[in-house]
């Protein structure tokens, strides 16, 4: 669960997050690299992105090892379903004004 009441993910934390998703095991930050597309990507800027997504709370970093391994946090599913009923409450709260 984000350890910020309700963190959205940005444009490149879901180019992350759809790779951790897709994999549903822990990964390395080279392997979530290689898999990246569109544009290079410097291991420093994953390793940043990673970073803010463990903050938020959408990933978890095992370190108990020399590699660090990364898995969500929580689901594809929880996370769509948490977007979709903040939306229908604001939508809902600005029909109401």
């Amino acid at each position: 669960m984000p350890k910020n009441q309700n963190p959205k993910l940005g444009e490149t934390e879901q180019e992350i997050m759809a790779i951790i998703w897709a994999e549903e095991r822990p990964l390395t930050s080279n392997y979530i690299m290689d898999h990246l597309t569109g544009r290079t990507w410097a291991l420093s800027t994953v390793m940043s992105v990673l970073a803010r997504l463990c903050q938020k709370g959408f990933v978890l970093c095992d370190r108990a090892t020399r590699t660090n391994y990364y898995t969500a946090a929580l689901s594809r599913e929880e996370y769509l379903g948490r977007e979709s009923r903040e939306f229908l409450e604001k939508m809902h709260r600005e029909l109401s004004s």
